[in-house]
């Protein structure tokens, strides 16, 4: 809504520049070197201080945890409409993507899982969702950097024309608005935004 493609990292800096105040460690094994990153805010009162997660490719057994941040993060953003689907029919859609072989990372806090973003087409980022108590901590930009970092030639994503806080979220990380609808053309009738990160311009 299959597989990783393998492509290169970015450079440290560039990577620096979007998380220049969180933490992470990422080991994605079907990045191609599987560079480890980590960064700290630059003003630590003490090592407790600083917010650490890790990347990684979602497993099958990630599908619960994934269902219910989908839940719970619609359920708490402003300007979503209510789901159309049940908590049940949301959790067995997870499992058959992940089952079927959907491209999906987590980022995982102390063993929990608190975000995920899902991506199974060439150019498509489907859901990114963190939970609601992490947001505003780094997890979901850190998310979308790893996207760019396995479509580094673009990709598409909708979003809902009255979720303006998630569309400042992509607009600060260089997504643009190319297409509104009226809402016809998704289940919720609702309005909506098509949004599209155009890649990396030398590849």
């Amino acid at each position: 809504m299959t597989e990783i493609s393998p492509h290169r990292l970015n450079s440290l800096s560039r990577v620096q520049k979007v998380l220049e105040h969180q933490i992470f460690h990422t080991h994605n094994p079907t990045l191609r070197g599987c560079k480890s990153i980590a960064m700290a805010s630059p003003k630590p009162t003490s090592r407790q201080d600083i917010p650490l997660f890790t990347l990684r490719p979602a497993r099958v057994a990630d599908a619960p945890a994934m269902a219910e941040i989908h839940i719970s993060a619609r359920d708490s953003a402003p300007g979503m409409p209510p789901s159309i689907h049940s908590p049940a029919d949301i959790h067995a859609w997870m499992a058959r993507a992940l089952a079927s072989g959907d491209a999906a990372l987590v980022a995982e806090r102390n063993g929990t899982v608190v975000g995920y973003a899902h991506y199974p087409g060439s150019n498509e980022l489907a859901d990114l969702y963190v939970l609601p108590s992490n947001q505003g901590r780094g997890v979901g930009a850190a998310l979308l950097e790893a996207v760019k970092e396995a479509r580094p030639g673009g990709f598409e994503l909708w979003v809902f024309e009255a979720n303006v806080e998630a569309r400042r979220f992509y607009e600060k990380r260089g997504l643009v608005e190319v297409e509104r609808t009226d809402g016809r053309g998704n289940e919720e009738g609702v309005p909506d935004v098509k949004m599209r990160w155009e890649g990396e311009k030398w590849l």
